[in-house]
């Protein structure tokens, strides 16, 4: 994806950490409840400047890889809204 900002899984341990660079975002434990709260605080926080990526490790275990995947549908439904708002602009006129 281009021009998108990266985020990136990490495995530590039996938990998995996004990060933005050194900004943790949120802390993944298979023993806690995953509701994923403090990933769509920071997607509300940052707004739609632009799309946002993750990338994984390769080492991922079954129950990783589907949280994993969870990650990508969430940061794609929201690439899809950061797209959709770009369009919204290019049509407003702007106001004098």
């Amino acid at each position: 994806m281009d021009n998108a900002k990266r985020l990136k899984l990490i495995k530590d341990g039996s938990d998995l950490i996004l990060k933005e660079e050194s900004k943790l975002i949120e802390k993944y434990s298979f023993d806690k409840n995953i509701d994923f709260s403090d990933l769509i605080k920071y997607l509300t926080d940052y707004g739609f400047e632009s799309k946002i990526d993750v990338d994984c490790p390769d080492d991922l275990d079954e129950n990783e890889a589907k949280l994993a995947d969870l990650i990508k549908k969430i940061l794609s439904n929201y690439n899809e809204k950061v797209e959709a708002y770009l369009e919204f602009l290019q049509g407003v006129d702007p106001k004098d």
